[in-house]
């Protein structure tokens, strides 16, 4: 639990090859959930939610259960060209680490995407 203790924020792009995205970040010490959906242009990120510092430490906790830190850099399968396309970036201070996958995804993906959209109160559109 200690890495995870350490995690600042993470941000979480979504978009398909047949339409727009949209991008998620969390920034654990404001407790503040950004929102933007991704279109041709430039959209502000929306703060759609504030965590409490109880939801904070059950993020980090949702985090540590779903295997992040543990997850490859890169899923990729050059079967599957069509999908979801998606990067998450963990914020550590002023370090990060990087996941991405085109039309792969890891084992927990499903329980993640659950978890984190139950707990900031978004469907995340998948």
């Amino acid at each position: 639990m200690e890495a995870y203790c350490e995690i600042s924020g993470i941000r979480l792009s979504l978009e398909h090859y047949t339409g727009p995205g949209h991008t998620l970040e969390v920034k654990l010490g404001t407790g503040e959930v950004l929102w933007t959906d991704d279109r041709l242009f430039y959209q502000k990120p929306k703060v759609v939610k504030v965590l409490s510092e109880q939801e904070r430490t059950a993020f980090r906790k949702l985090l540590e259960d779903c295997g992040v830190l543990d997850w490859r850099p890169r899923y990729y399968d050059d079967q599957k060209m069509a999908g979801l396309l998606w990067k998450l970036e963990v914020f550590f201070g002023d370090e990060q680490q990087n996941f991405r996958g085109t039309g792969v995804t890891p084992e927990s993906w499903d329980e993640f995407i659950e978890k984190i959209s139950v707990l900031i109160g978004k469907d995340l559109g998948l």
